[in-house]
């Protein structure tokens, strides 16, 4: 169990393991969607004609812009079909098989880091699992997290659905960006559920892009409810985890990263130089303990190299 409060902090990498592509690899998969015939049939189905998107991609190709976040933010006039083909891209990538399965990752520093998680979670009842002072804040629009943990309370514990889903709903998982529904076990509405199955429903996609914010600055200062808690976590909880996160410049002010006090915090840091480390050092309080290394290792190691949740 775990004891500490923790906040992990997740970003697009942690869920690279899980099946999701990187910012990267999405916003490639965007510029070159459709990319057969069942997202051709999600364009279809929301009345996309081929001159639109067209003209979408060129814009996002030229525009530079590292990340589709990045690009929808300042057009504010493409964001429908940017949302659309967001949840089109994603969707497609949820598949039961990929979360459960520690050993589907081709590379080694992509393999899946849940096992580490679940084995700190672990409780000898159920009805002790809510006891876990762990928090959860990404700016992942997947649900891959909320299937692991649905999918490892229904079947380490042997519940019925509906008892699984009450005790997932204990846990705080904040999308600050928004999310591709809910899972139908967690839907408070059937407006808001959409299947954890790949895409079989054009109109579930549709229904999915509905539910993704695209954050500016100005619709955040003290106004947005999932970046106020964000904030009061990180500073109130006793430990951080920061998994996959890329460290840019607006995330950090947005989550005010610099008025942190002293407590330590744990960043994955695959790929990453010492140049590249020492910039992001300086996002935080110089109170604040940065326990990481440079080298490649990815989630699953660094966790278990470092062992934050000891």
């Amino acid at each position: 169990m775990i004891r500490t409060p923790t906040t992990f902090v997740l970003g697009a990498g942690a869920s690279i393991p899980l099946g999701m592509p990187s910012s990267g690899d999405l916003k490639e998969q965007i510029l070159n969607f459709p990319g057969g015939e069942v997202q051709q049939l999600i364009l279809d189905h929301a009345g996309v004609i081929g001159a639109e998107l067209q003209e979408f991609q060129t814009s996002f190709r030229l525009s530079n812009a590292s990340t589709i976040d990045q690009f929808l933010e300042h057009n504010t006039d493409l964001r429908d079909l940017g949302k659309l083909l967001i949840a089109g891209v994603l969707l497609g990538k949820e598949h039961p098989n990929g979360v459960t399965d520690p050993n589907t990752a081709s590379h080694p520093e992509h393999r899946n880091w849940l096992p580490y998680l679940f084995e700190h979670l672990n409780c000898q009842k159920v009805e002790e699992f809510a006891q876990n002072k762990v928090y959860f804040v990404t700016f992942n629009y997947d649900r891959t997290l909320e299937f692991a943990l649905f999918q490892r309370l229904k079947h380490y514990y042997a519940l019925d659905a509906l008892k699984a889903a009450e005790a997932l709903k204990q846990f705080e998982i904040i999308h600050l960006h928004g999310k591709l529904g809910e899972l139908p076990e967690l839907a408070a509405a059937a407006d808001q559920a959409v299947k954890f199955e790949g895409v079989k429903n054009p109109s579930e996609v549709i229904r999915a892009s509905k539910m993704i914010r695209v954050i500016h600055d100005e619709d955040i200062s003290d106004k947005d409810p999932e970046f106020i808690r964000a904030r009061e976590l990180l500073h109130s909880t006793e430990r951080l985890v920061f998994l996959g996160f890329g460290f840019a410049d607006d995330n950090c002010n947005r989550l005010g990263l610099r008025t942190l006090s002293g407590k330590p915090v744990y960043c994955s840091t695959f790929n990453l130089t010492w140049a590249e480390m020492n910039s992001i050092k300086r996002q935080f309080n110089p109170q604040v303990s940065l326990n990481w290394e440079v080298g490649n290792y990815g989630i699953s190691d660094y966790l278990k190299r470092w062992n934050p949740l000891a």
